[in-house]
């Protein structure tokens, strides 16, 4: 078999698609503030500054990259929410606060930014399939 042909296999092999977008996902997640080391942008300050818009941007990014590089299969989705589960309750994990872990929850704001790209992405999907069908 010839080599650039294998290469290309590669490239295109759902594996190696999955790994690079949770990879580049995780990259860009560590590049900016995340609620998991708490940063703020430099900017800005205050309660939106250091809280709410990082956390809600480092959602929507993680997401929203891991699932339009990674490949359409149930197991790369799978996979991508049990990892973006982890990042988002990453910081009560590390401040011990594991006794309020489900009532806190509800008030994670990297949590809200994944499910605004799953329905951006999700828009885009059927968007798509409905333009294919007709």
């Amino acid at each position: 078999m010839h080599v650039g042909l294998m290469k290309t296999q590669l490239l295109y092999s759902p594996y190696f698609r999955s790994l690079l977008g949770l990879g580049l996902s995780c990259f860009i997640l560590w590049l900016f503030p995340s609620p998991a080391f708490d940063a703020c942008f430099p900017y800005q300050g205050g309660q939106f500054g250091c809280g709410v818009i990082p956390d809600l941007l480092a959602g929507f990014v993680f997401i929203l990259v891991g699932l339009f590089i990674g490949p359409s299969s149930k197991w790369h989705y799978i996979i991508m929410l049990l990892v973006f589960g982890f990042l988002g309750i990453a910081e009560l994990i590390r401040f011990g606060d594991i006794d309020h872990l489900f009532i806190n929850v509800l008030h994670q704001e990297f949590y809200y930014g994944g499910a605004l790209a799953s329905a951006l992405y999700l828009l885009i999907k059927y968007s798509r399939f409905n333009r294919q069908c007709t």
